[in-house]
């Protein structure tokens, strides 16, 4: 089995944890126009694509053996603001400096440097430096991605559309993997800024569109401020199939009932199943505890893996 994921930022770090311990291939599609921190730095000194979630994609599926696990434990590394680094991670430095914010050349180093197994990949969507917009039912336009993610803007305003300034083209690595999918997961992650930045990349979309793999998105567990507010689980099943051109055959929906605890302030409500609404969308909806203990605005990495190898096995 080889799975295709389409996401980014520490949703894409909770889904490739917990698929690593089933013995599937995975190549994890990670997005990467993001513009703030320690990536965005770099990307306004030197171009290129954001480097920051394909670090976390290497973290993810590194090894955990010696001597990968120091090098894993060096792409956490981040030095103070305060200093020359100003606020860089080190795993975005040596990234960068293995030029894969430019040339996919550097991929396959990385894979080795961190001890990725042989069925294993994180690749970016498109090596084209764009930055991702948004237009407000205003007609406002943001631009960057950070700016969309922790709104400056009056945060009640909703996203009419998102797009990529300049336009980019798929990685042409990027439409192999999907075309050699048995399953593409989609998600979780922040809607706008996060997994569907891979959505906007020319290519891709119609890529999965003629894939015959099984198509799993996995719902987000709360809105965002500045993003999803007031959304439904149909409302962002209906952005997916606006940008990918084509609806999921599943969703997976979380049905533990959960109390708010060390969530973040940019996180709004616990996301509504609006069950009448996506049975009229002909989507597959699988119900199942998949929320973290510790935190009940992110997913269970392990408790996600398992519903999506049973979402899988399933439709054999």
């Amino acid at each position: 089995m080889k799975f295709a994921t389409f996401t980014g930022g520490n949703g894409g770090y909770t889904l490739l944890s917990g698929l690593k311990k089933y013995d599937i291939g995975i190549t994890s599609i990670m997005s990467c126009f993001d513009s703030g921190g320690s990536t965005g730095k770099l990307r306004e000194e030197y171009g290129g694509i954001a480097l920051g979630d394909l670090r976390r994609g290497f973290l993810a599926l590194g090894s955990d053996k010696e001597p990968y696990r120091t090098m894993k434990d060096l792409l956490k590394k981040r030095f103070e603001k305060n200093t020359s680094l100003n606020g860089h991670s080190l795993g975005n430095l040596i990234l960068f400096g293995l030029d894969i914010h430019k040339t996919p050349e550097g991929l396959e180093k990385a894979r080795k440097i961190f001890g990725l197994k042989e069925n294993y990949k994180v690749i970016p969507p498109s090596f084209d430096d764009c930055q991702l917009c948004a237009e407000l039912d205003d007609g406002t336009v943001i631009e960057g991605e950070t700016n969309i993610d922790v709104p400056k803007h009056d945060s009640r305003l909703k996203i009419e559309r998102i797009f990529l300034r300049p336009e980019a083209k798929a990685y042409k690595e990027a439409i192999e993997e999907i075309e050699s999918a048995d399953a593409i997961i989609i998600g979780p992650g922040d809607l706008y800024t996060s997994v569907m930045q891979s959505l906007l990349v020319k290519g891709i979309p119609e890529a999965i569109r003629k894939s015959e793999a099984k198509k799993i998105y996995v719902a987000n567990l709360m809105t965002k401020k500045g993003e999803t507010e007031n959304f439904k689980v149909s409302d962002f099943v209906n952005e997916i199939q606006k940008y990918m051109g084509c609806l999921p055959d599943y969703v997976i929906v979380n049905n533990e009932k959960i109390e708010k605890k060390n969530i973040e302030e940019l996180h709004l409500d616990f996301v509504e199943y609006d069950k009448e609404e996506l049975e009229r969308m002909g989507i597959k909806t699988v119900f199942a505890d998949v929320v973290n203990e510790e935190r009940s605005d992110v997913h269970n990495s392990e408790k996600l893996a398992k519903v999506i190898m049973g979402v899988i096995e399933c439709r054999q």
